[in-house]
Formats: C-alpha cells, sequence, structure tokens
C-alpha cells in the first residue's frame, strides 16, 4: 500500500540535515567546528582527474550548547547534524571580487544510529548511510536562467528573527517551465543538498613565486526539485 505525506502548508524552512564521520574538528573561543564526510550522490558517470566522491561541509555549534559539544564528539564518530544556513557575501583578497558563501550554524547534533538498530532494534552493524540533504520554505526575491539548462533562485527565509536570502541553483534541460510558472515573491518548497568544491582562482605574482595552485573553496546548494507553496 502506498503512503502519502499530506500536503504541507507554507511555513519558513532552513534546515542543513547531514550525516556522516567527523574528520576534523577545530575549536577556538567562539565556536565547535566540524568537518563531516558526505557521500557526493551528483558523480558524472565520466570523472575528472581529481574528483572526490565526497563532499566535506563544515559546521559550527556556537554558545551554550558549545562546550558540551566539544567535549562529547571527537574526530571519527558518526553523528547526525541539523544546521541553518546563514549566506553572506566574501571578498577574493586576491582579486577583491565578491561571491556568495555560507555559514552553517549547527541546532542538533546526535551520534548516528546504526542500520540494523533503525530496522530491527539491534544496536549492531554498520552506520546508516551518509546523508547531505537542504530543505527550504521561503519566497522567492530573485529568479534567472544565465545559461542553458540553469537556473538561479534566491530563496529568503524568515525564522526566530534571522532574515537569510539563499542563493540555489537548479540544473534542468527545460528551465523554461520554471521561469514560466514561477515569480518573485512566490512562496515556495524546495528540496537539494549541498555540494563543496575547490576552484582554482586567477594566478598572481606571489602564487608564482611559492609555486602554490591558486585555488579556494566553494560551497553551492543545489536544488533537486522546487514547488509553490500554498
Amino acid at each position: 500500500k502506498e503512503i502519502f505525506m499530506e500536503r504541507m502548508n507554507f511555513e519558513n524552512i532552513n534546515e542543513f540535515i547531514l550525516t556522516g564521520p567527523i574528520v576534523r574538528k577545530n575549536v577556538n573561543d567562539v565556536a565547535c567546528n566540524f568537518t563531516i564526510k558526505t557521500q557526493r550522490m551528483d558523480m558524472p558517470n565520466v570523472t575528472k582527474e581529481g574528483d572526490s566522491s565526497y563532499y566535506y561541509p563544515e559546521i559550527s555549534f556556537y554558545g551554550e550548547q558549545k562546550d558540551e559539544i566539544e567535549n562529547t564528539y571527537e574526530p571519527g564518530d558518526v553523528v547526525s547534524i541539523k544546521a541553518a544556513i546563514r549566506p553572506y557575501r566574501r571578498a577574493d583578497r586576491e582579486t577583491s571580487r565578491t561571491h556568495a558563501e555560507f555559514r552553517f550554524i549547527g541546532t542538533m547534533i546526535k551520534q548516528a544510529p546504526k542500520i540494523l538498530m533503525e530496522e530491527f532494534g539491534y544496536d549492531e552493524g554498520d552506520f546508516v548511510d551518509s546523508e547531505n540533504k537542504v530543505r527550504l520554505g521561503g519566497t522567492i526575491s530573485r529568479i534567472s536562467a544565465p545559461s542553458a539548462n540553469v537556473l538561479r533562485v534566491n530563496i529568503r527565509t524568515f525564522i526566530d528573527g534571522h532574515v537569510d536570502n539563499i542563493p540555489t541553483i537548479l540544473r534542468d534541460r527545460n528551465v523554461g517551465k520554471y521561469l514560466e510558472s514561477l515569480r518573485v515573491g512566490d512562496k515556495v518548497f524546495a528540496v537539494g543538498f549541498l555540494r563543496t568544491q575547490r576552484r582554482r582562482t586567477e594566478e598572481t605574482a606571489e602564487n608564482a613565486e611559492t609555486g602554490r595552485t591558486p585555488s579556494r573553496h566553494t560551497r553551492e546548494t543545489i536544488l533537486k526539485a522546487i514547488c509553490k507553496a500554498e
């Protein structure tokens, strides 16, 4: 028997959900930061040399929960995390150009369950599969198709006094259907994932002297689906 979820009424949602092992822990006076290894779900059929099979988002925990989390979790632990997406503009130190960046503010962390526990209640075997999911409910503040098969949508959320204007990307062979049906001001629901990459940047004199390959880490919210919300 098929089970269908009841259609939700519109609400603001800004949620990044991930499960995977902690591969790096960095603590300072303000935050406890974890880098999580998640399986890449959008691997192309033909990969380029150096392509990674994983994404590595970094989550930061602040406030009262920071000290407890710092003392509880270590690299190697497999965890499930929920976080809020906080976009901002960042200037490149070498070119002075600005680009969209993200901070991910942790709201929940726990040890990930094991597969047999999920299915049968036995705490044995491997942990559940890696997860990397973005859930958004918000208002379209900008929409465009800068190139063929690419749609850019900024989704504005308002939660607990935080206004976040989240840039997203959707790839589709027919972006025209979205441009026809979606408008600035529309309330939408969307689901996707976070992509992290290291990209080459412009050569500089400093890089030429040191022999380093110029690059920067980028983070993009990639949508898998979007629709109007009622």
